[in-house]
């Protein structure tokens, strides 16, 4: 009895550049960004009158993250690596100015803004981002992605963001691929509690090679 509703939409972008330091170690400064494609939106909200509307929260840069982190990466293994950011200043955008003009909380606006602003500046933050992307066996594959974002001003533990998507990949039938995952978030500058996505995928897949393998 609902609308069509998006289940999963998310922009990440992410560049590096390191230099080694010794085994398993490398210096590095790292560009980092994320948002979304589409509109998102807050369901069922009633009016004082009772009626009932969706109400706009997110879009493409509505909000969009920011982050130049600079640190040392750990990467003991090619399928994983972590990397630790002392100085990680972000920037957090929401250019819509319906959006940036609601007011969350008393006297804040939405994703740690002030009311009507449409730009926040942390320049003192601290950043890991742990990858981990391993072939289980020959058809099964398992990728996840941790994100820890601490703002030194605000060392509370219960303010820390936190951000971990999972997926699990199989192959078992040929041609035909199933993902199972889920994705985590926990950010009190979107919302009190944890909020959980989880997906399941079937789609079709084909492999196509224009080189010879060595025999």
């Amino acid at each position: 009895g609902q609308s069509a509703r998006k289940s999963v939409d998310y922009i990440l972008l992410d560049t590096k550049y390191g230099r080694d330091i010794g085994k398993n170690w490398n210096l590095f400064t790292a560009l980092n960004f994320q948002s979304q494609f589409g509109k998102g939106y807050k369901y069922d909200v009633e009016r004082p009158d009772g009626s009932i509307y969706d109400s706009l929260v997110s879009k493409f840069m509505s909000p969009a993250f920011l982050t130049s982190s600079w640190g040392a990466e750990w990467k003991p293994k090619d399928f994983f690596s972590l990397r630790l950011a002392p100085f990680a200043p972000r920037f957090t955008f929401v250019l819509d100015d319906d959006i940036a003009g609601r007011e969350v909380m008393p006297g804040e606006g939405p994703y740690g803004l002030d009311i009507g602003k449409n730009v926040r500046t942390e320049w003192l933050a601290f950043q890991a981002f742990a990858d981990f992307n391993k072939d289980l066996s020959e058809h099964v594959n398992l990728k996840w992605k941790y994100l820890l974002f601490v703002n030194y001003q605000n060392i509370n533990p219960e303010n820390w963001d936190h951000r971990l998507d999972l997926t699990l990949s199989t192959s078992v039938i040929k041609y035909v691929s199933f993902q199972f995952g889920g994705i985590l978030i926990y950010d009190r500058d979107q919302d009190e509690g944890v909020q959980l996505n989880q997906f399941l995928n079937i789609g079709v897949s084909y492999n196509f090679q224009n080189y010879k393998d060595d025999e």
